[in-house]
């Protein structure tokens, strides 16, 4: 059985890893490129050395990439389980058992999704997810770790809910589809960005009772049938899906897929608007990521259908 912590954000997760192995200057952290800026800044800002290893168009790992980025520096393995799908999981398990490394997985965009009946974020030495990507909460971040050994040094250390926060949960659990039609019409800044001010945290009671005492099953079933309604909207539509494996007891994000250029992903992100349903781009790549990978197109040509949301 994995420990578990929470904290306000996954990242914090990160840093108890960090500090438990130890990590050294010279340490690598193998990290994929077509994953959220937000992971490698906030590795950068703990002067973790970042190795980026390519991920291809069906965001499968590159595994003769990953494997010529190995050398005796190399001690994490971190990979992510796109939209709540362990596409590489058990490879990657077998492949960090024979590497010598230490495997992270980031499950933040399946929270209680599972695979042979057991929680994916759970398989590696290290897994990291964000139940507040399913639930209309501020924070909520989640550590599992198999190390039985990690202490958690932030024990008195909280954000609180301030007096809004609470009610945009209320209103956007019962009031979405209001919500979504007044962004419609308002111009809201929606853009998120890496914030140094943000300090590592435990979680406040508020957001844990609503993580721990919310139905996931009734949560994730309804997410599955929303991804199935988008999966057959999108093959109506003739878009190229870029997941092809099932539901099966997973907790699917959402519905990604792959589109020709810039003028296609403007006119989706905008019907999107116009029928009230959450069409988002993901991932804001790094920086530090080659112009020329896929990663990089990826992220310029891939739209993603919500699972919050339906026609």
């Amino acid at each position: 059985m994995s420990q578990k912590f929470y904290f306000s954000y996954a990242r914090t997760g990160l840093d108890l890893i960090l500090n438990e192995e130890k990590l050294s200057s010279d340490d690598e952290f193998l990290l994929p490129n077509f994953i959220c800026d937000t992971i490698p800044d906030y590795l950068l800002k703990k002067n973790v050395k970042i190795i980026f290893y390519n991920i291809n168009s069906n965001l499968r790992i590159d595994w003769d990439d990953l494997n010529n980025k190995i050398n005796i520096n190399s001690k994490f393995l971190l990979i992510v389980n796109y939209f709540g799908f362990p596409l590489d999981l058990f490879r990657a398990v077998d492949f960090s058992k024979k590497k010598n490394l230490i495997l992270i997985e980031d499950s933040t965009h399946g929270h209680f999704g599972s695979v042979n009946n057991k929680e994916i974020g759970t398989f590696g030495d290290y897994g990291i997810t964000s139940p507040r990507k399913h639930l209309p909460l501020k924070f909520g971040g989640i550590l599992f770790s198999n190390n039985k050994t990690i202490k958690n040094p932030y024990n008195t250390i909280f954000y609180e809910n301030k007096l809004i926060d609470k009610l945009n949960y209320l209103f956007s659990t019962k009031f979405l589809s209001q919500k979504l039609l007044i962004k419609k019409y308002f111009n809201f800044n929606n853009s998120h960005h890496f914030d140094e001010s943000i300090k590592d945290s435990c979680l406040d009671k508020f957001s844990f009772d609503k993580i721990q005492n919310i139905n996931w099953s009734v949560i994730k079933n309804y997410k599955v049938q929303n991804y199935k309604f988008w999966e057959l909207f999108c093959k109506k539509n003739n878009l190229q899906k870029v997941i092809t494996m099932n539901t099966k007891q997973l907790n699917p994000w959402a519905y990604p897929v792959l589109l020709n250029n810039q003028e296609e992903v403007n006119y989706w992100m905008n019907w999107g608007r116009s029928k009230k349903v959450i069409i988002f781009c993901w991932p804001r790549i790094h920086q530090l990521v080659d112009k020329t990978s896929d990663a990089f197109e990826l992220s310029k040509k891939m739209i993603c259908f919500s699972t919050y949301t339906r026609l």
